[in-house]
């Protein structure tokens, strides 16, 4: 189940999300907890994975914050969010994206790292592999493409 946590900065509302979206009741305090027509800024690196019904409730909710005026940004995009935003049209609900979280793993000590990558112009390339505390290369722990497909259309720049 998603935890979701609520600040207020001047600048608008953020949330940052956590956890599986596994239904709408998983959503239900971010469709009610955003004035409309306000700027809501959406942390969602901490999303690790969606159900199906997670992600129509995700698609839903999105779409009611759009409609009520609600200028979706986003910001740290995890892997499971690249992937549902490459495979679903319109999963951020046209929202702006600030930057995704890249992924890697190193092979000789099994550390896991998501590096931010943020969205400016020129896009940036995704470094195949980067160092690691312990000396190692650690390697892109995903398919690249999506992820530089997704920074060139942030910036919007044609595919």
């Amino acid at each position: 189940m998603a935890k979701i946590k609520w600040s207020t900065e001047p600048t608008g509302r953020r949330v940052v999300i956590d956890g599986m979206i596994t239904a709408a009741e998983d959503l239900t305090e971010l469709a009610s907890g955003s004035p409309p027509a306000t700027p809501l800024t959406l942390d969602v690196g901490g999303i690790r994975a969606f159900t199906s019904s997670g992600i129509q409730a995700w698609l839903e909710t999105l779409r009611q914050l759009r409609g009520a005026g609600c200028r979706l940004v986003f910001e740290r995009l995890s892997p499971a969010v690249v992937r549902q935003t490459m495979s679903i049209y319109d999963f951020l609900a046209g929202g702006a994206i600030r930057s995704v979280l890249a992924p890697y793993l190193c092979p000789a000590c099994d550390a896991e790292v998501e590096e931010e990558i943020a969205v400016v112009d020129p896009p940036p390339a995704v470094a195949p592999t980067r160092r690691c505390t312990c000396g190692t290369d650690m390697d892109f722990d995903d398919l690249p493409g999506p992820y530089a497909c997704l920074l060139r259309e942030a910036t919007g720049r044609p595919s």
